[in-house]
């Protein structure tokens, strides 16, 4: 997946699927809607979160990137500066991490990067998660 998108939570695919493609005519490409625009070159990803989710107050990630290099120690390096990491998750094939800002916003950094020789050990970070 190497993309920028815009996050979309919803509690239901389908009905998500059917009001952005039939309803208001957005294309769908992969997991992706398509912004009906020439120039924009917006994606929407939706994101299946539970009803109970949605109607908390909980920050769900505004956006995704694609980071190519060491994710590992990017994390690293921007804790260090003190970015607030709230999870960092490996999964089979990759890693992502959610990052919240000054403001409560919370973004989404993605890599398919696993080959990391540096001395990190994420499990030792309380954010860490594996699936």
């Amino acid at each position: 997946m190497d993309y920028n998108c815009v996050l979309l939570p919803v509690s239901n695919l389908d009905e998500a699927d059917f009001f952005y493609s039939k309803v208001i005519g957005f294309g769908i490409e992969e997991d992706c809607y398509i912004v009906p625009s020439e120039d924009s070159g917006m994606k929407l990803l939706a994101q299946r979160v539970d009803e109970i989710e949605l109607s908390n107050n909980d920050r769900f990630p505004l956006f995704r990137f694609y980071y190519k290099d060491d994710l590992i120690f990017y994390c690293d390096s921007i804790v260090h500066k003190g970015a607030d990491v709230i999870l960092f998750a490996e999964y089979p094939g990759g890693y992502f991490m959610r990052v919240r800002d000054p403001f409560g916003n919370v973004f989404e950094v993605i890599s398919d990067n696993l080959q990391h020789f540096g001395d990190i050990n994420p499990q030792k970070w309380g954010f860490y998660k594996r699936f």
